[in-house]
């Protein structure tokens, strides 16, 4: 990727954390894993800039047209992990998966933690591995599993998002 192509891509996340940070005013550590954790490789079926907005993006739909996933607008995901307080070293279960708040939980919960995230839907975990993997957070365990059950094999839990 050519370096003015990244630049903007650098751009473009910072202008989305500060935008974040302007309406939901969250913890250095929540900050600090926004800035970490490159939003558009989680979206590789999106534009960079619309990855880059406030906004829920849908990452499939049913054959009506309904939307079936998404990953969620950044400051709500920003708000949802200021209120679960997640601490280095802890187990996270996160239900239903899209890979970027996974990804943000895994920078929260640092090396010592784990987070195991499960949804329902195969081509929605198998998405979210391969988003994972190429984002470099391959420590986090994606499974295929009904939420209604959670994934009692990697309990106990420290925190559970839904």
């Amino acid at each position: 990727m050519p370096a003015s192509t990244q630049a903007s891509i650098a751009l473009l996340h910072t202008a989305m954390v500060d935008l974040v940070l302007a309406k939901e005013p969250v913890s250095a550590p929540v900050v600090a894993a926004l800035r970490a954790v490159p939003r558009d490789l989680f979206l590789p079926d999106a534009g960079t800039e619309e990855a880059y907005k406030d906004d829920a993006v849908v990452t499939k739909w049913d054959v009506y047209g309904a939307p079936l996933s998404a990953v969620s607008r950044p400051s709500t995901v920003a708000a949802t992990l200021e209120q679960l307080r997640v601490e280095p070293g802890q187990r996270i279960l996160e239900i239903g998966s899209g890979g970027y708040t996974a990804a943000l939980l895994a920078e929260l919960t640092g090396p010592t933690g784990h987070v195991t995230t499960i949804d329902i839907d195969q081509s929605v975990v198998h998405r979210t591995h391969a988003c994972l993997d190429k984002a470099g957070y391959t420590d986090v365990t994606a499974l295929i599993n009904d939420g209604y059950f959670g994934f009692p094999l990697r309990a106990p839990y420290d925190r559970l998002r839904r």
